[in-house]
């Protein structure tokens, strides 16, 4: 119990908790006193809560599943957020329980709960109350520097010492990542230059590997097993690490000076961090632990060869130096010298704000929808990672104010930010709709850059194609567009934005509010009103030419009837539009991406409970009566189509096929529940809807229940049907 009691008092010295006992709560959650739950009161008087794992005396993998199950059932289910944290020896016992938990896992759902636990946990390490001594390459040959003439850095000492990363490891290894907890980048992890990192890294450690196996294996074999060429045997020696690496710095922050006896230096591992060199350390060690997964299976089949690839890797860290700055000074020292050091790519204050308790309060929340802000370097496991500046930009657009968006000016983030918490503390799942609508705004408007260019080819509406970027969202966001009417709603877009303008449109104005709010307050005087029951009459032949005259594209055409109504002050909304050759439709109806993506949004996965039809959007859809129109195309000698005849169907509807409707969904659920997306409706079963993919590109993906990464569907209405209802509405409009 004493070893717990001080593990505690390490989480509550590092969560900035009270540390009076009256206002600490430990309870035991398991016969076997592994699992506890913990509360406290931070510095703001909230309470904190935690759930904690101890494995550092015994380490039982059905432990540690109890440990998953049960803080998903808090946060999940019972609704109450609990920081999950695992005390461990050391950084080696952590990555090996980790190893050992994800071989026992066999699924991609699974495997990936363990990396979001492990990536968002906090880990005590037992031995980080023993001070640790590093061997030095000489004690001699080393560098001091002493500033006694200024008064105000006299008490700061610096030391240059050549140091090994089998001896750097010694500190590295009680402390983990919060050796780096002074340093604002924390070793850039997820960066794709700590990938780089890491390859570079790997070949000085393979040619070590090479020299020590070069006389028991042939080495063409060996170069070809090891994947390393000539030049790398050259260019990646050990001993040119040094010639070839900027080196590391340390700040020591103990009230006592680090201790210099002999060849051997004596450091606080908790008065420490590193504040320059974090990918290096990083990189370092996480190459060595996959190195040796790799290695591993490179030569399991060489049973004639004694190879011992833990030992080999240690000697290679040992034969590696690297040059080690020891800093020893006042703690307020370290935050000026840390972005001294950063001066090429400097630590800006968005970089700091993305690390503050604010943005730790919003994650909270946003990680519920798979939506967080990221600190600098860091690569969001999300498909929403923000920076604290992004952010900060997409939460003006969802307040509509886009054009403070497009122009914040930095010294505001933080109070953004703060204003942020307020507003998610209250309106959470508006706000986070609306973040999720963001997101595929952002994919479309990517993806059809040169689509949206050709229909806007006019001076005076280019400007809306390079620069309305954040207008237009706030704008869709107003009006609660669906993914498939964006084209249609960029039109509606330009149209509202020139109605309300008393002046050719600019750059400029898209960098202030006052043409948006100038939108919203006349909105209500040009916004139209909709009632299927009173829709003018108008010619059908009179929008065929029309149509034949300005289609420029298949984008175009909801468009080009959108102009063509306005411009006869006809008042038709929501209007759909299909295509027909020879009388037979050409694809099948697809339902808006939300009827289907509500399953997975609205899901606890952890539960496997999903919405039931009756409560769903998808029924909604097809009770829905909208108005559609059908276009006639004939195709041409070369193979172009020309739309030939128009028809209008004022209250087209799925209404008499709700319980076939019920049948599809059913099954899809079904789907969802077994993690099979070979389940999925077929078109190929006749059942009248089915699913397949609709999404804006490749990577538009969500995650399927099975943990992999698909392609967004959506509820499909099959051809067959559609001609069906169309000839039917199509031959009571003759009669």
């Amino acid at each position: 119990m004493d070893e717990l009691n001080y593990a505690i008092d390490m989480l509550v010295e590092r969560q900035g908790l009270l540390s009076d006992y009256d206002s600490l709560n430990l309870t035991p959650l398991d016969d076997n006193n592994t699992i506890y739950e913990f509360e406290a009161i931070n510095d703001m008087s909230d309470i904190e809560r935690y759930l904690i794992y101890n494995a550092s005396k015994k380490q039982d993998i059905e432990d540690y599943f109890k440990f998953e199950r049960d803080l998903d059932t808090k946060n999940y289910i019972l609704d109450v957020f609990f920081i999950p944290v695992i005390i461990f020896n050391n950084w080696d016992d952590e990555m090996n329980f980790y190893q050992s938990v994800f071989d026992k896992l066999k699924t991609a759902k699974e495997r990936r709960r363990l990396k979001d636990i492990f990536a968002s946990k906090i880990s005590i390490y037992m031995e980080l109350n023993q001070k640790i001594s590093l061997n030095i390459d000489d004690e001699v040959n080393y560098l001091e520097y002493l500033d006694e003439r200024n008064s105000y850095t006299s008490n700061v000492k610096g030391y240059i010492y050549n140091i090994s990363f089998y001896e750097l490891k010694k500190l590295f290894n009680v402390t983990g990542n919060d050796l780096f907890k002074k340093n604002i980048r924390k070793g850039n992890k997820g960066d794709k230059t700590i990938s780089d990192i890491k390859k570079e890294f790997k070949k000085y450690l393979c040619v070590h590997v090479y020299n020590a196996l070069r006389t028991e294996i042939d080495r063409t074999q060996l170069e070809e097993l090891l994947g390393i060429s000539k030049d790398v045997l050259v260019n990646n020696s050990p001993n040119k690490f040094w010639f070839c690496h900027n080196g590391i710095t340390i700040f020591s922050y103990d009230q006592e000076e680090f201790g210099r006896i002999g060849k051997k230096i004596v450091l606080n591992p908790k008065n420490v961090s590193v504040i320059n060199g974090a990918q290096t350390i990083t990189g370092f060690y996480n190459s060595i632990k996959e190195l040796k997964l790799e290695l591993l299976s490179i030569f399991q089949d060489f049973d004639n060869i004694n190879i011992d690839i833990d030992k080999s890797l240690e000697d290679a860290s040992k034969s590696i130096f690297v040059k080690s700055i020891i800093i020893q000074g006042n703690e307020n020292y370290v935050k000026p010298i840390t972005c001294g050091l950063n001066t090429q790519v400097p630590i800006l204050p968005e970089h700091i704000i993305a690390d503050s308790d604010e943005a730790r309060r919003l994650n909270k929340i946003l990680k519920k929808e798979n939506i967080e802000i990221v600190p600098e370097g860091y690569n969001s496991v999300f498909d929403q990672g923000y920076s604290a500046l992004d952010f900060a930009k997409k939460y003006l657009i969802c307040i509509k104010q886009p054009g403070r968006s497009k122009n914040l000016r930095k010294n505001d983030l933080k109070s953004i930010i703060e204003q942020a918490v307020d507003r998610f503390n209250g309106k959470s799942e508006e706000l986070l709709k609306e973040f999720r609508t963001i997101g595929e705004i952002d994919k479309w408007w990517k993806t059809y850059k040169k689509e949206r260019e050709e229909l806007y080819l006019n001076e005076e509406d280019v400007v809306f194609c390079k620069y309305g970027k954040n207008y237009f969202t706030s704008y869709v966001l107003d009006n609660d567009y669906s993914s498939e009417d964006y084209f249609l709603a960029f039109d509606e877009f330009v149209k509202s934005m020139k109605k309300v303008s008393h002046n050719e449109i600019t750059l400029n104005d898209f960098k202030k509010d006052d043409l948006f709010k100038s939108y919203l307050d006349n909105k209500g005087s040009m916004k139209k009103t909709y009632e299927n029951n009173k829709i003018s009459k108008f010619d059908c032949n009179q929008l065929l030419a029309y149509l034949q005259n300005n289609i420029k594209s298949r984008y175009s055409i909801s468009v080009v009837i959108s102009n063509y109504l306005s411009k006869c002050n006809i008042q038709i909304e929501n209007f759909r539009v299909i295509n027909r050759i020879s009388g037979k439709c050409c694809e099948a109806y697809p339902f808006t991406g939300s009827v289907f993506s509500e399953i997975y949004q609205t899901n606890s996965e952890y539960d496997n409970k999903y919405i039931v039809f009756d409560d769903s959007k998808f029924k909604q859809s097809l009770e829905k009566e909208f108005p559609l129109f059908v276009l006639d195309n004939e195709v041409k000698e070369d193979n172009k189509k020309e739309i030939v005849k128009v028809h209008f169907i004022e209250k087209f509807t799925f209404k008499d096929y709700i319980e076939d409707g019920r049948n599809v969904f059913n099954k899809t659920i079904e789907a969802f529940q077994k993690g099979d997306e070979t389940l999925f409706p077929k078109v190929s079963q006749k059942l009248n809807f089915h699913v397949r993919p609709k999404a804006i590109n490749a990577s538009d993906t969500f995650e399927f229940s099975n943990g992999n990464n698909i392609t967004k569907r959506t509820f499909w209405a099959n051809k067959d049907l559609i001609n069906e209802l169309i000839t039917c509405s199509i031959n009571k409009e003759v009669e």
